[in-house]
């Protein structure tokens, strides 16, 4: 596939949500996004192009930014449909229902633990920390937007990232996407991600702690709300490490009565 068509592709899955629906999810979207594969497979067979299109809006929903592997593949899979026979394309037309259903699945549930369970915390705990040592510096103003600035990098150079990099893995394995998928070392950068997270946010706690403020019991308040949200997280998402946000309670807590006694 060249550039220009991946680049084409790319830029639709941004709105692969946009006409997202109860009946079929992601279906329309993913017509949208195919369709200017479809015109180059299909040429001037409109019949063709339209059925094909037709496929495509059944049912579809996976994590948004996973999408584009499907979307890959998929295209791989119809460029060898719209030159082969009657049967062996009823035989591809299934592979590609099969893909869509099955791995669409695995794709979501990478997706969501990926980026709603750990990017997201973990550039938010970024964003909290740079708050701390720019508040620490005296800064205000335009250097306040660097906090916006760097979530906003953290959390979508990666994501656009995966967007780019799933259309040509899945256009290359096509029927054996999901033994490409296992080549990615998602728990690794899941754990990673998190633990990450969490050590920016226990620094950001240990800055804010130790920076001076009017009266020192305002350092106690500071903590006792830290802990207060790490323990109401660790109850509303039943998050089975209960020892870790037990720990790290307890360490908020102690850091509070030290800064407390400086």
């Amino acid at each position: 596939m060249e550039r220009a068509m991946r680049l084409k592709i790319f830029a639709r899955s941004l709105f692969l949500q946009s006409c997202w629906s109860y009946e079929r999810m992601q279906g329309l979207g993913l017509a949208y996004c195919l369709e200017p594969w479809l015109k180059r497979c299909y040429g001037d067979d409109s019949e063709g192009r339209r059925r094909a299109l037709a496929r495509h809006q059944e049912f579809f929903n996976t994590q948004p930014y996973m999408a584009s592997f499907v979307i890959g593949a998929l295209c791989g899979i119809e460029e060898e449909a719209c030159g082969a026979s009657q049967a062996a394309g009823e035989g591809l037309f299934l592979k590609m229902r099969a893909l869509k259903s099955s791995v669409a699945c695995a794709l979501a549930a990478i997706g969501d633990a990926l980026f709603w369970g750990a990017l997201r915390s973990f550039c938010a705990a970024l964003s909290a920390a740079l708050a701390v040592c720019l508040w620490r510096a005296g800064s205000s103003g335009g250097l306040l937007l660097l906090v916006p600035a760097a979530y906003l990098a953290a959390y979508d150079a990666p994501s656009l990232l995966l967007r780019w990099r799933g259309i040509a893995v899945g256009f290359q394995r096509r029927e054996g996407l999901v033994l490409a998928l296992k080549e990615f070392p998602w728990q690794s950068w899941i754990k990673g991600l998190r633990w990450a997270g969490t050590a920016l946010a226990l620094a950001a706690v240990a800055l804010a702690l130790t920076s001076p403020f009017p009266t020192p019991g305002r350092r106690w308040e500071g903590a006792a709300a830290f802990a207060a949200a790490v323990a109401a997280f660790k109850l509303a998402a039943g998050v089975s490490a209960w020892k870790l946000y037990a720990a790290v309670c307890v360490m908020g807590c102690l850091a509070a009565a030290a800064g407390w006694m400086l």
